[in-house]
């Protein structure tokens, strides 16, 4: 017997399939948790993404599949993220601390001016009183600390939270008339907060 046409359009038209997107996202994620050496938390992230069609599938098995791939990948990519997060190899912190240095050397362009100043008139000068700019690309401010005894030039640079930086977040240079040297350690300065991960070598304690 022949369908009608009434019989064709009776039939439920099934929803399409989603196995090649799981297949996909399942093969990204393992590349980016096993494959990969320490473990991508962008390549899992990604898998993540590839796992969603899945997820939003009608079909009971493939949609609960999705979402155990998509836990799977956002619990396993945030973890990785973490432990990235806090490695002082990974490549945020490697772009913060190269911020720290260009930071460094602005305020390091005080050492100068400020020498000639002590020199002249056994004081610590302001930035204003040397001309110096008291703001940079990643710096908001740059304050000197007063010390009664006058024999340390204590200067401090406030960093900006919109360069990635915490609030808050200091680096001290301080210059020691007794010994004329200059130093960013914070066993001398005291007002640095900045996690020692950031500094440069010169700058640890």
């Amino acid at each position: 017997m022949i369908p009608t046409n009434e019989t064709l359009a009776a039939r439920p038209k099934k929803p399409p399939s989603k196995i090649v997107w799981l297949i996909i996202a399942f093969i990204v994620f393992v590349l980016g948790s096993v494959v990969c050496a320490t473990g991508s938390a962008a390549v899992i992230f990604f898998a993540a993404a590839l796992s969603l069609p899945a997820v939003l599938s009608k079909r009971q098995g493939e949609s609960a599949f999705g979402v155990l791939l998509l836990c799977l990948c956002l619990g396993i990519g945030s973890s990785i993220y973490f432990k990235q997060s806090q490695n002082p190899s990974s490549y945020w912190n490697y772009l913060k601390r190269a911020k720290v240095d260009l930071s460094l050397n602005v305020l390091e362009q005080l050492k100068a001016p400020v020498e000639a100043f002590y020199t002249a008139q056994h004081v610590c000068p302001t930035p204003k009183e040397i001309g110096m700019a008291m703001t940079s690309k990643y710096m908001e401010n740059i304050v000197r600390t007063h010390i009664s005894d006058n024999k340390k030039c204590l200067y401090t640079a406030f960093l900006k939270s919109d360069a990635g930086f915490d609030a808050n977040a200091t680096l001290g240079l301080v210059y020691l008339s007794e010994s004329q040297i200059w130093s960013c350690k914070n066993a001398d300065t005291g007002t640095t907060t900045l996690n020692p991960i950031y500094l440069p070598f010169k700058c640890k304690n």
